[in-house]
């Protein structure tokens, strides 16, 4: 019901735009392929994938968290995934199909060419896979239990059954072709993966406060220090957000004492913010402070003191504190509902330093064969050369022989015509 100007005008518009020119541009790469040159073909193609990552990406749960490497690592994940599965179709549909003229493409070569492809959008596939699980699931058991998790952890399943079929597939190119069957059903997998993507995206991550043990800092048991010329030491019972009383004892360290304690003013707030007005606090036989506070919320806060006294300048006390949380309603854990995503943070990290070591190790080893196969073929090159060096030589040898030949008998003929003569 809205004009079509407000829906490009927020956020969700830009982003939106931002994945449907990646698509027109993707779609222009595709039809106009035979027309428009080879470069400018891959600038489209690049430009209108990354468009398209990014502006989905952003549509996603990665324009919840608000971070950038979040929202690349979702862009990437996405577009060598949507690479690997969609060359997968490409390839099954061109190799199984019958032309009628009866060609087949060479299947072999192929295959061949799209190994290192394949495994680089694999590799990548991976390494921001890890580290996005790391915000869309709290635990073991949040893996375990929700139905965001448990399509998680099929679609991690599918994905490795289809990595190893790709990986067989790489394996038997060295000795056979590839089966028809087996091509098939790593193609279902690749596309059967790309449907449960889907289904995430469109699903409330499993990140369930009761089936995540949040990590709160340790409350604060008492505070004190020194404010001034006075001694100030300060409980709270009970320390939840809510009603609490505040405990001041206040000491003079002076002796004699300049003046009596008339007033002691209690307030907390949140650091760095203004100091909120103070409750008067009431003094017990014991010489205690009493004061009847609201704590605003669990977790660190500030406790500021007011002491005053007549004819002298008031003394006020900051001290950080610590509101505990209150208890809430937690499942038994099955598994552990410790949080998980600083393992896989870091999981994700080791697996991108393995991967770069290991594409450096395959990019030097690749350079060595080439090297090998290029001295090996200048070898083979000056040992055909010697060859034809070699039978020129003989040829050589032969015309001389077959010169001198002709001249014997030429000089014999003169000989017995001058004898006649």
């Amino acid at each position: 019901g809205i004009g079509f100007e407000r829906l490009l005008s927020g956020a969700y518009g830009l982003h939106w735009t931002t994945r449907e020119l990646g698509f027109v541009l993707l779609l222009g790469a595709a039809l106009l392929a035979q027309r428009l040159p080879r470069p400018i073909r891959a600038c489209l193609a690049v430009t209108g994938a990354a468009l398209a990552g990014v502006g989905s990406a952003l549509l996603g749960h990665a324009a919840a968290a608000s971070a950038p490497t979040r929202t690349i690592a979702d862009a990437l994940h996405l577009v060598a995934a949507a690479t690997w599965a969609g060359a997968l179709v490409v390839l099954a549909v061109m190799i199984l199909r019958r032309p009628a003229d009866g060609s087949r493409l060479p299947a072999r070569a192929v295959f061949r060419a799209f190994g290192v492809p394949a495994a680089l959008c694999v590799s990548v596939v991976v390494v921001s896979g890890v580290y996005l699980a790391s915000d869309v699931v709290g635990s073991v058991d949040a893996a375990l239990l929700t139905t965001y998790g448990r399509v998680l952890l099929l679609k991690v399943v599918l994905f490795a059954v289809a990595g190893l079929l790709g990986l067989s597939h790489a394996l038997r190119l060295r000795v056979r072709s590839i089966r028809a069957r087996t091509l098939l059903a790593e193609t279902s997998l690749a596309v059967l993966v790309l449907g449960l993507a889907a289904v995430l995206t469109s699903g409330q991550p499993a990140t369930e406060p009761q089936l995540v043990a949040a990590r709160q800092p340790t409350p604060s048991q008492f505070a004190d220090g020194r404010a001034g010329d006075l001694q100030e030491r300060i409980t709270l019972g009970p320390n939840q957000p809510g009603r609490s009383v505040a405990v001041i004892d206040v000491l003079n360290t002076r002796r004699p004492a300049p003046a009596p304690i008339q007033d002691v003013l209690v307030s907390i707030g949140d650091p760095g913010a203004p100091t909120p007005p103070g409750v008067l606090a009431r003094r017990s036989p014991e010489g205690h402070w009493y004061a009847a506070i609201t704590l605003p919320a669990a977790g660190k806060q500030s406790i500021v003191v007011t002491v005053r006294r007549p004819g002298m300048k008031p003394v006020t006390g900051r001290y950080d504190w610590v509101v505990a949380a209150p208890a809430t309603h937690q499942r038994p854990a099955v598994v552990s509902t410790a949080p998980i995503g600083a393992a896989l943070r870091w999981g994700a990290l080791v697996l991108a330093l393995l991967s770069a070591l290991a594409w450096m190790s395959a990019l030097g080893a690749s350079q060595v064969r080439r090297s090998r196969q290029r001295r090996q073929a200048s070898a083979a090159s000056v040992a055909d050369d010697g060859r034809l060096d070699d039978l020129q030589l003989e040829h050589a040898h032969l015309g001389n022989a077959a010169d001198g030949a002709d001249g014997a008998q030429a000089s014999g003929a003169r000989i017995r015509s001058g004898a006649r003569t």
